[in-house]
């Protein structure tokens, strides 16, 4: 460790993130879009732990600034905050990928793209164990709920966005005449 120190950020850090994944965007013929991250630089699990949880999107971002949503997924080990039970595991081990895909909308506006999203809750299992708790609010003391609340706010405010990834759609297939 630098100077006996902990200084590696690892998903604190959007650099970090960046560097341990491998990501590709890409538009298949068929009308699929098609993410893929693989974990090609985190030497362990991305994200290693409980604690942290990536969310991906998949989006349809239009030259008029709307943005539509068309797939999402969280990448991150999620167990409840009794730490009894667990909802999913879809941690990348190092080497793997994790695929999002998503059907195109059979038409979209000239110069639209598709985007990319990867936005990081680094304290994400911290923010539901203190709403967990601050729900017993009449149970606490003022100092307590202080603290606790200013604990909750530091890791809301510890999210950020890691990668916005854009590519240019094709021209829309041209509408089919009825009949």
């Amino acid at each position: 460790m630098p100077d006996r120190e902990h200084r590696w950020p690892g998903i604190h850090s959007a650099d970090m993130v960046r560097k341990a994944l491998d990501v590709r965007l890409e538009v298949e013929a068929d009308g699929r879009a098609v993410a893929r991250l693989s974990n090609v630089g985190a030497g362990h699990h991305f994200p290693t732990y409980m604690v942290p949880k990536v969310r991906v999107e998949l989006r349809l971002a239009t030259p008029d600034g709307q943005s539509r949503l068309l797939a999402e997924d969280t990448i991150g080990w999620d167990v409840n905050v009794e730490l009894t039970e667990e909802s999913f595991d879809t941690r990348i081990p190092p080497g793997g990928s994790r695929t999002l895909e998503a059907r195109l909308p059979p038409s979209w506006p000239a110069g639209s793209e598709l985007e990319l999203r990867i936005a990081v809750a680094p304290r994400e299992h911290y923010e539901r164990t203190y709403l967990s708790v601050l729900a017993q609010a009449d149970k606490l003391d003022a100092e307590t709920l202080r603290l606790l609340r200013q604990a909750y706010d530091e890791a809301v405010a510890a999210r950020f966005e890691a990668l916005r990834l854009r590519r240019p759609l094709p021209p829309a297939p041209a509408a089919r005449p009825d009949g």
